[in-house]
């Protein structure tokens, strides 16, 4: 049947009252208003315009050792993959993120892996553009010669045709 439950405050009885904290229900489905739905499976439906919030340090577990989790601490979001798996982060089946615990991260353009982190540095695969402010990347050195026995080299790191410069590379 239907229990409907509205602004109780106190009950009076004549008769035997059993009273117990909480609600339970094992079976059927939990309604509350016209947007939440709590089914027996344990899925929730929300629809039409309600919003889910979770306060500050509250967090959206998800899997079943509650692996995943998204919260905001107040200042900072998260999303953490608390086991010992990988994150990724994808539109459709296309990768867009990896994050491999205690490895690498790969950044992938249109599922074609572009930038990867390593032990050393970085990886880039294709053409990397560097712009104003990296100026070994848009450098250019100039090889010369100074008679027939000395060199010359002009370019960045105080080298203006300088004669038989130590060039550390």
């Amino acid at each position: 049947g239907i229990l409907t439950y509205e602004d109780v405050t106190s009950v009076d009885s004549v008769g035997l009252i059993t009273a117990k904290s909480g609600v339970n229900i094992t079976g059927g489905e939990l309604t509350v208003g016209s947007g939440i739905t709590m089914g027996i499976a344990g899925v929730a439906t929300f629809s039409g315009t309600s919003d889910v919030m979770l306060l500050d340090n509250v967090q959206l577990r998800v899997g079943s050792s509650s692996d995943l989790q998204i919260y905001h601490n107040g200042s900072h979001s998260f999303i953490d993959e608390g086991g010992a798996g990988n994150l990724y982060i994808r539109s459709g089946t296309d990768n867009g993120i990896t994050l491999n615990t205690d490895s690498d991260v790969i950044l992938y353009y249109d599922n074609s892996l572009k930038f990867q982190t390593t032990t050393d540095g970085t990886k880039t695969t294709g053409i990397a553009t560097a712009t104003v402010g990296i100026d070994a990347a848009i450098s250019v050195w100039t090889l010369g010669a100074s008679g027939s026995s000395h060199y010359t080299f002009t370019g960045p790191g105080n080298l203006s045709a300088t004669t038989d410069p130590t060039l550390n590379l």
